[in-house]
């Protein structure tokens, strides 16, 4: 089985190629989607290799918990070879992103495909609705990235304790292949339950939706908080410190040393300078 040429171009690449800017942005790697030679290389060469496991993974395996979580697998692995980041963090971002928008498919595809195309196998092989089915999450890629760009401070995983990670892997993980498979299973023998079994398994399915996004939307409060109260510690300290320094530079210069006070300015531009690189 070959994935088709419709389903690479309009469904795999704008996923892979929105995927990759998130997971640029939330890996505080925003200066490399600015346009220049070894950007768009390194770009190019990921989202290739993207599309090369997509058009290997989907085929070859049909159920979606274990596709979703391969996918991720590869993501990680491609991202942290070529720009050269933390596994456990990129591990992280990907699996976060994966259950945020797995979720969101989740609350509408399995009733299409249950009610709308009578199958799995239907759905699979009618590629205008795959398409369409996309477009929300396509939309939700969208409206993250524009947040991000605008609000990424707020974000920034930089400051997370590296050895959580670890934990927020295996939560990740186990979200994401139980919400995946809990929704394969009810695709594939829909049909096959009687009514008041349908109905019970469709509102299991909306608990367990429903937990796992009150689950995500948790961690991410928790973890944005204590972001949120690192970042403001460390913007006191540097307040403080510029403060300091300005005060130093202009009693030197009151005093006429403006050797000195050009000496403290050129340590503060190279400290700055530091912090870029």
């Amino acid at each position: 089985m070959v994935m088709s040429l419709f389903i690479l171009f309009f469904i795999s690449f704008p996923e892979a190629l929105l995927n990759l800017v998130i997971i640029l942005i939330l890996e505080d790697e925003k200066k490399r989607l600015s346009l220049n030679k070894s950007n768009i290389i390194s770009f190019i060469s990921s989202l290739m290799l993207m599309l090369l496991a997509s058009c290997i993974i989907r085929p070859l395996v049909p159920n979606v918990a274990f596709n979703i979580i391969l996918h991720s697998i590869a993501y990680t692995v491609i991202v942290t070879l070529i720009y050269k980041k933390n596994l456990y963090k990129t591990y992280f971002i990907v699996l976060l992103l994966a259950l945020f928008f797995v979720t969101i498919e989740n609350s509408y595809i399995p009733y299409i495909i249950t009610s709308i195309e009578n199958g799995l196998d239907n759905f699979s092989k009618n590629s205008i609705m795959l398409l369409l089915c996309s477009l929300p999450s396509r939309i939700f890629q969208i409206c993250a990235i524009l947040f991000l760009r605008k609000y990424y401070t707020v974000f920034n995983l930089n400051t997370i304790d590296k050895k959580l990670y670890k934990w927020f892997i295996a939560l990740l993980f186990i979200l994401t292949f139980s919400e995946n498979y809990f929704s394969y299973v009810f695709t594939i023998y829909y049909s096959k339950m009687s009514l008041i079994h349908q109905i019970l398994y469709s509102f299991l399915l909306l608990v367990m939706l429903t937990t796992s996004c009150s689950i995500v939307f948790k961690l991410l409060h928790e973890t944005i908080k204590s972001v949120v109260a690192v970042g403001i510690e460390e913007f006191n300290k540097l307040e403080n410190d510029a403060e300091q320094t300005f005060n130093e530079i202009y009693t030197l210069l009151e005093d006429n040393n403006v050797d000195e006070a050009k000496n403290l300015l050129k340590e503060l531009l190279d400290t700055e300078r530091k912090k870029e690189e």
